[in-house]
């Protein structure tokens, strides 16, 4: 199973819209796409897909709901494990039940070819748990000084309290390639160099007005505007990201991963 933590230092760059959005993509390949809203207090992705769920994870860690009755399916097909707004309870996990929606979501293995999780932003133990068991981390980033230092932030808390050995960037709101580029080795250069850590430039995504009126509207924007150049990227990142041995945790299941995350931070 291709699992996919989007991730990043600092809110604001973007990352659930280009979840929501890279999921769509994934799904035209022909893959069975689930996202997982692991931003467990505040829930944005409901937004993302505009749907109003029965259950959310907060049913599935009370027990009340199975985990697979908790799952929606959104207007694009996409399946959705949606979070819930503003419960300061699921956004402060304690180790048991942390444990206990783990556990939860290994069940679904099988069911899906590639999870998305939408991590929450910055360095929180749910958040970095989650992107430290998948098989491939993408920290979002943009130009902006203090993204690209929330973003080697991120990688550091991975590196040093998770062994994480690579992750791949991707950079948001650009006006070009070499925009990215260059955000690319400023973060590269300090991660080998502090955090003998691998970081892979995955990809880019230009800034576009389809963007903003899509997240209006609660409609991805590649199926908005499928055309616009931003929905150009994705599809670029989509194909990149097919492969499930391209990430870092190769061959290891996404439970054994996730249980020995979450052992450091117990």
């Amino acid at each position: 199973m291709n699992v996919i933590a989007i991730t990043s230092g600092k809110g604001g760059v973007g990352k659930t819209s280009l979840a929501s959005g890279l999921a769509v993509s994934l799904q035209n390949t022909g893959a069975r796409v689930l996202v997982i809203d692991a931003d467990l207090g505040l829930a944005d992705m409901n937004i993302a897909f505009n749907v109003r769920p029965a259950h959310s994870l907060r049913d599935v860690i009370d027990g009340s709901v199975a985990i697979a009755d908790a799952i929606v399916e959104t207007p694009c097909g996409v399946k959705l494990l949606p979070a819930y707004a503003g419960s300061f309870d699921l956004a402060n996990l304690d180790e048991h039940r942390r444990m206990g929606l783990l556990h939860a979501v290994e069940t679904l293995q099988g069911s899906f070819d590639t999870i998305i999780i939408d991590t929450g932003a910055g360095i929180g133990a749910t958040a970095m748990t989650f992107a430290a068991a998948a098989s491939q981390i993408i920290v979002v980033t943009t130009r902006e000084l203090a993204s690209m230092a929330d973003a080697y932030a991120t990688m550091k808390v991975l590196s040093q309290r998770f062994a994480v050995k690579s992750v791949r960037l991707l950079v948001n709101m650009v006006e070009t390639a070499a925009d990215a580029q260059v955000a690319y080795e400023t973060i590269e250069l300090m991660a080998r160099r502090f955090l003998q850590l691998r970081v892979e430039l995955v990809g880019y995504v230009c800034r576009d007005a389809a963007i903003p009126a899509a997240w209006r509207q609660g409609v991805p924007f590649v199926v908005d505007r499928p055309t616009a150049p931003a929905s150009h990227c994705l599809r670029v990142l989509a194909c990149r990201l097919r492969d499930p041995e391209e990430g870092g945790n190769r061959g290891v299941s996404f439970w054994r991963r996730l249980a020995a995350a979450a052992e450091v931070v117990s």
